[in-house]
């Protein structure tokens, strides 16, 4: 998809007043379609490329077909728990975790967590039930780790210079060459390693920074629950979800900016290199959270509730939560536009349901509303 340049009735680039060409808005589909047409009028090329035809980019790896990772983890923690006073429980925890293929050994992660019936004899549970005491304020601290995954690690090994050779080519003598049917690619115009080699493409390589660290979460949550009369239970939870040392995936030998010449040739900081693509911990992801909602056993059998959930979640790479796939930025030399809101999160969510039991024919029913924001 992308843009493309505008054509004439004889397939001739459309330019404007300036000289240059006029560009349209074109899916993927569309390009298909304009390489097909052009295909059968005998363009190939540089000539299929110009005018908006061919694929983008082109990739091959050719070389050992296997590659072998080993990694090992470990966990361990203790925890305690205080029954302080019947109404007061305290528990504290602490946990170690490492992993091969990290340079990061120092992961301890403290925890804490308290819950407090003012005036009650009991904590009770968070899952409800029986003996629940009619105000209850429960909180927590943490600490986590997530894991660098054994892929980054092999991603790696295959395409560190040695072993395989990965080929990413935007040549438009090798890419307007490429026949494309509405089936697929015909075999034989595919380039070959050898082919490829001729044209000195500089190779793409992966690789791990020297001082990857496993990402470090910080959790800290504070909930309030209320009995109130006729079966009314209200509650309110806010917690934070502050995340660092996110991983990213940075092209370090990019196009120096201002120097990119399509087809020609870069700057780049070792020009002996291609791209190198490399796996970083050096981002963030910051999440503030408040659900709050209302429930009520109406009867034995039929219940409602309500929750209405808001917050705002801002991230500066897709790699959350120990994710390695789509964490490059926009310019790889210039991060401080990145951070946004993430995808995944709706600032407003609203959730309405209950259950109706009927014993007679031995069935329960869940209706429920769900809405939220884009």
């Amino acid at each position: 998809g992308g843009v493309a340049p505008r054509l004439d009735a004889a397939n001739n680039v459309i330019r404007g007043g300036d000289g240059l060409p006029v560009f349209d808005p074109i899916t993927s589909l569309e390009r298909l379609q304009r390489t097909l047409d052009l295909q059968r009028l005998g363009f190939t090329g540089a000539a299929l490329v110009t005018r908006g035809g061919g694929a983008a980019q082109f990739t091959l790896s050719g070389g050992e077909t296997e590659a072998r990772v080993s990694q090992f983890d470990f966990g361990g923690f203790f925890q305690d728990e205080w029954k302080l006073r019947p109404n007061l429980l305290l528990t504290l925890g602490l946990r170690y975790e490492n992993q091969s293929n990290l340079s990061s050994h120092v992961n301890l992660a403290p925890r804490i967590f308290f819950a407090w019936a003012p005036g009650g004899t009991t904590t009770g549970s968070m899952l409800g039930g029986g003996n629940q005491p009619k105000f209850v304020i429960r909180g927590g601290f943490g600490i986590f780790y997530d894991r660098f995954g054994e892929n980054g690690t092999l991603q790696a090994l295959r395409f560190g210079g040695d072993g395989q050779d990965r080929f990413v080519v935007d040549n438009p003598d090798i890419l307007g060459n490429i026949v494309l049917t509405p089936t697929g690619v015909v075999p034989g115009s595919i380039p070959t390693v050898g082919q490829l080699s001729a044209f000195l493409q500089p190779q793409t390589i992966t690789r791990v920074a020297d001082n990857l660290e496993a990402p470090r979460t910080i959790l800290t949550a504070l909930q309030v629950e209320r009995q109130l009369p006729k079966n009314f239970t209200v509650f309110a939870v806010f917690f934070n979800y502050r995340q660092q040392r996110v991983f990213r995936q940075r092209n370090v030998n990019a196009c120096l900016p201002g120097t990119f010449v399509r087809g020609v040739s870069c700057d780049r900081p070792d020009d002996t290199q291609g791209d190198i693509y490399q796996y970083e911990s050096t981002g963030k992801f910051n999440d503030y959270r408040l659900q709050a909602g209302v429930r009520n056993q109406l009867r034995p059998g039929f219940s409602l509730f309500a929750n209405y959930n808001t917050g705002k979640a801002t991230a500066d790479t897709d790699c959350i939560f120990g994710g390695l796939g789509g964490c490059f930025p926009a310019d790889s030399y210039d991060l401080s536009g990145e951070n946004g809101r993430v995808a995944f999160f709706s600032r407003h969510q609203v959730f309405i349901g209950g259950n109706i039991a009927i014993p007679k024919l031995k069935l329960s029913l869940n209706p429920f509303v769900t809405a939220r924001t884009g």
